[in-house]
């Protein structure tokens, strides 16, 4: 049967039982009478019960047929759809549904698989873990890429077409992983010298054009999957991703081209930089054109006019139903610095009309990617893109579409910037602390500190709640909730690639929009961005990452309208100074402890600073930016000055704080100040992640990396051995204690004094030697380590013959027993190596051979010595050749 002419063509009840008829065979059945059944008339016309599917588990399917209402966005309605049948399917003992809803005279068929939280127990059975309902959902029909489906449906009928299979079928998990794979080859091929990219750097330099180039092709793959996800609201021509298209515009144009990279700057650079960047017409009447010889390099200009075959006029018509986006993703980094009095050029982004070369050929201004990076049928960035499908909506955990959404790109930049260590300039994932939360976990701790943040009643928890209900007689108490969540101060000081954020604001728009229905969701949106969330990362590339995800959740609320000036859509804010790169472990101090704003003129600069970037956050056009950056500069120098002379900082501290400059998107600030860079002068109500001691992202697998961070710990002694803290020798700490006396003072757990930790029987347990492990990773990371304090969802086991243990924990053999045997997992494609689990697993007679092996590993980290280790470990356990040889191999 061809699926793909099905599902890639305008829904046909008829057709699509012949498809449910192959996968499920006799397990299906479709009534002679479809019955009608009740729905909610907003959302649907009318609503058929089709059939069902009886599973080979003993559970059992409904299918239903919706006419969607025509008000009904059928790509963006998600809980009244989910939950519109849910009664019907729930009162007939179905464990869920298959529905296909559809508009008449529409090509696009929304097809969902509905249910009840299902998962896999700890005892590995397949059952009901919750009644709230989940749906997955393909969005399918005429002109849809639907190869994921296609997929997903042939490995369904090669299931055993239980209802895990079917859970399987619709798992974005697996599509994610793919994609991710798929990228990462890309980028590793991208960044391999023998690819041909490069960029100039210092134009004057020969020998620099491939530094820092894989910072450089995070930072292209970032504006590409951006254009991706906005092209899914016809934002961006399909056409100028299409080969045969390309090749009636372009001179020469080979899409195989190993050397010559005439799509990256003629198209791709014209439409990041004189298209994205640009007003389509700006204040002063301006509109995008062609740069001359007789203008000034300026960056938002279309440059390559002899790389076309058309006329300068129809390149411009190419990009014209393009719309202006601001925000700074797209802004050249193409500069000139002056250093030691010389004026160097510096091409970041190698957007150049100088077409000078060295002498072996290569463009000295100008960047290079080549062709086939872009269109190599397989490997081609373009071709990888064109075999997924792409939703701008960010799934949850109760809504999600098999297709790639903005958290993907979370989780795609977190393993490429865990890839990269910027250090070393080596692919070094493991060393970068690097570490990707899992959407369920975001989503709680999301939940848990708003909830804390707004009282924690009943009333506010139900505000949080699936089934929540707008109650009028509430109204005031409502508005009490949203004045509150409009004045929130978060920060989130290690944002990696955004997830919590996102979340954050995601959560936060939500409840607003129950509890505040009629207000503008884009305006709401904008404020608490500005207002309200703000984030830090000690990657540069990482704060843009973040700055991506958010400009696109703003796109998700706007349509294109071209009877509307740009479109219709709104142009993007500018996010320098809502997440910056810094390193937020270190601080700047004041040196004196009275008020900041002693000096009668800094109070006024402060102000005036603040004004500066509240006008840069909505500025457009390239003028006003570098006018109010300007400012900035000279404020900030002004106000470093100020506090110099007024003693609060050091002088070199102080010509630091000035230094920074926010606006620099390839610079990391030394140090974390959000007064300084935020203006927040009274703290943050949240601040997400506290750094711990050791925390789950520091272990590897047999070692670990530290992070410098200490606890501090005003214990109650050890009679005998070690005397109390006595907090008078640590004014400092006694001081910030003092503050909280009335809270200390009560503490149940309390020592000799309200300063002191309660005595701990097991304090001394610390010191000796121990395994240490985190609990959700894909393999096994058990880590060797001595006087470290282990918190943060980090297990420790201590005892005797620890390296033995160790080496067990770590080998093949435990590894493939733990996951087939006693074994659990996230839900979300991680194991969890609990502790109960952990405890389950026989350990072999104590080997001296195993200790030896793995105290070589720990002294040196020598793991080429690890097949050594697996083998003597099978041994142990009394395997067979054959056995072992099973085990290495799976």
């Amino acid at each position: 049967m061809n699926y793909k002419e099905i599902i890639e063509s305008k829904y046909n009840r008829e057709a699509w039982q012949q498809l449910l008829h192959d996968i499920f065979l006799s397990n299906v059945s479709f009534w002679r009478s479809p019955k009608e059944v009740k729905a909610n008339s907003r959302l649907a016309k009318n609503a058929l019960n089709l059939g069902k599917i009886s599973l080979s588990d003993g559970e059992a399917l409904a299918i239903y047929e919706v006419e969607l209402s025509d008000k009904v966005d059928i790509e963006r309605n998600r809980a009244g759809i989910r939950d519109m049948l849910t009664k019907d399917w729930r009162d007939m003992g179905y464990a869920g549904a298959f529905l296909f809803c559809y508009r008449k005279n529409e090509s696009v068929l929304r097809f969902s698989y509905v249910s009840e939280t299902w998962g896999f127990n700890k005892d590995g059975i397949y059952e009901k873990l919750s009644t709230n309902t989940k749906r997955f959902t393909y969005l399918l029909g005429e002109g849809r890429g639907c190869r994921t489906a296609i997929e997903q449906f042939g490995a369904l009928k090669n299931s055993k077409l239980a209802l895990s299979d079917v859970t399987a079928a619709f798992s974005v998990e697996a599509l994610t992983k793919q994609f991710y794979k798929d990228l990462y080859e890309w980028y590793q091929w991208a960044v391999d010298p023998a690819s041909g990219v490069y960029f100039p750097n210092n134009t004057s330099i020969e020998a620099d054009d491939r530094e820092d180039i894989e910072t450089k092709i995070i930072r292209l793959i970032t504006r590409i999957m951006f254009v991706w996800f906005i092209k899914q609201k016809e934002l961006v021509p399909n056409k100028i991703f299409d080969v045969d298209f390309l090749e009636t515009i372009l001179k020469d144009f080979d899409p195989n081209s190993a050397v010559v990279g005439n799509y990256y700057n003629a198209i791709l650079q014209n439409l990041f930089f004189g298209t994205l960047n640009r007003a389509i017409e700006d204040e002063q009447g301006n509109k995008r054109k062609f740069a001359t010889n007789v203008k000034k390099d300026i960056k938002t200009l279309y440059r390559y006019a002899e790389m076309f075959t058309i006329r300068e006029d129809e390149v411009i018509k190419l990009f014209s139903e393009v719309p202006f986006l601001n925000g700074g993703l797209f802004e050249c980094l193409d500069k000139t610095k002056t250093i030691d009095g010389v004026e160097q050029a510096y091409n970041y982004d190698g957007f150049s009309r100088n077409d000078k070369k060295f002498a072996d050929g290569r463009y000295r201004n100008r960047a290079v990617v080549p062709n086939v990076l872009f269109f190599e049928p397989e490997r081609g960035l373009i071709s990888i893109l064109s075999r997924y499908n792409f939703t701008i909506e960010e799934n949850s955990p109760e809504e999600q579409q098999v297709a790639l959404d903005p958290e993907l790109l979370g989780k795609v930049f977190e393993n490429l910037l865990g890839a990269y260590n910027p250090e070393t300039k080596e692919t070094a994932r493991n060393q970068s602390g690097s570490f990707y939360t899992p959407r369920e976990i975001v989503n709680y701790m999301v939940d848990e500190s708003l909830i804390s943040y707004l009282g924690n009643t009943a009333f506010v928890r139900s505000l949080f709640s699936p089934e929540f209900v707008y109650d009028k007689t509430k109204e005031d108490d409502y508005k009490t909730i949203a004045d509150k969540l409009k004045t929130i101060k978060i920060l989130d000081p290690a944002c990696g690639s955004g997830a919590f954020p996102m979340g954050l604001l995601n959560r936060m728009m939500e409840i607003l929009c129950h509890i505040t229905p009629d207000e503008n969701i884009y305006e709401m949106k904008l404020a608490i961005i500005e207002n309200c969330i703000y984030g830090s990362d000690i990657q540069s590339i990482a704060a843009q990452i973040t700055k991506l995800r958010f400009f696109i959740s703003l796109i998700c609320n706007c349509e294109k309208d071209a009877t509307k000036p740009n479109f219709g859509i709104p142009t993007l804010p500018n996010l320098e100074t809502k997440f910056v790169a810094a390193n937020s472990l270190i601080a700047k101090k004041k040196q004196v402890s009275h008020n900041l704003f002693e000096n009668p003129e800094i109070e006024p600069t402060k102000k005036e600073l603040t004004e500066i970037r509240h006008e840069h956050f909505s500025a457009k056009t390239a003028y006003r930016k570098s006018t109010l950056r300007e400012k900035d500069k000279q404020l900030r120098e002004k106000l470093a000055k100020l506090l110099a002379e007024d003693n609060d900082f050091a002088p070199e501290d102080a010509k630091q704080l000035a230094a920074w400059n926010p606006y620099d998107q390839n610079a990391v600030a030394e140090f974390f100040d959000p007064a300084w860079m935020f203006g927040v002068n009274d703290g943050f109500d949240i601040v997400i992640g506290n750094p711990p001691i050791l925390r789950g992202r520091d272990i590897k697998r047999y070692g670990y990396n530290w992070a410098n961070l200490w606890l501090i710990n005003t214990h109650n002694g050890i009679r005998g051995k070690l005397e109390r803290v006595h907090i008078e020798d640590y004014p400092a700490i006694k001081a910030h204690l003092d503050q909280y006396w009335d809270r200390i003072s009560k503490r149940a757990d309390k020592g000799d004094t309200p300063y002191n930790l309660r005595n701990c029987a097991y304090l001394e347990d610390f010191s000796k030697q121990q395994i240490v492990w985190i609990e959700l990773s894909d393999e096994p990371k058990f880590s060797y380590a001595q006087n470290v304090m282990s918190v943060n969802t980090v297990f420790f086991l201590t005892g005797e013959h620890v390296l033995h243990i160790l080496g067990l924990l770590n080998s093949k053999l435990i590894t493939w027993y733990f996951k087939h045997c006693i074994g659990t997992t996230s839900g979300v494609g991680t194991n969890r190596w609990l502790k109960y689990t952990i405890e389950q697993i026989p350990i072999a007679p104590i080997n001296i051979g195993i200790e030896q092996l793995v105290n070589q590993i720990c002294s040196n980290l020598d793991t080429t010595i690890d097949g050594k280790i697996d083998d003597m470990v099978c041994k142990q356990y009394g395997l067979d050749e054959e056995e072992i040889c099973f085990i290495v191999n799976h």
